[in-house]
């Protein structure tokens, strides 16, 4: 049963089992996509770090917002965000009730997989592993 008010929706309430089932699936494409892109991700790093050594000596003679990208690029792995996921299904099992109370913004994150993070994980992921990027 949704609740409305003169902005729209407010609340819908959902049964746990769906919603657990729903979060298990969104983690599931998660942890495959991501599992993709790491692939992709390893493959450029092997030539960011061949790279590196030029761009670190670079950006000591000279100290240049370009050189300092390239080296915090060189090291800057993507999160795996899965804890997102795997918290929320927690809280499920833990549920006791058997139908659940959720605001628009646990419902835009759990149900309909769009997490504040998800803009940037698309743009990492499209990177690194164009032909999954879409499942996203």
């Amino acid at each position: 049963m949704a609740t409305r008010s003169d902005t729209g929706i407010k609340t819908v309430t959902v049964l746990r089992k769906d919603l657990l089932a729903t979060l298990m699936e969104n983690l599931k494409t998660h942890k495959e996509v991501y599992e993709e892109a790491m692939k992709g991700y390893q493959d450029a790093k092997i030539t960011k770090m061949s790279n590196l050594a030029t761009a670190t000596s670079q950006a000591t003679r000279e100290n240049t917002q370009t050189n300092r990208k390239a080296v915090h690029e060189a090291y800057n792995a993507y999160a795996h965000l899965s804890e997102s996921y795997e918290l929320a299904a927690e809280i499920m099992k833990w549920e006791t009730e058997e139908k659940i109370e959720l605001n628009i913004n646990d419902f835009q994150c759990y149900v309909r997989d769009r997490w504040n993070w998800k803009d940037e994980f698309k743009g990492i992921v499209s990177a690194y592993a164009d032909n999954h990027s879409h499942r996203i």
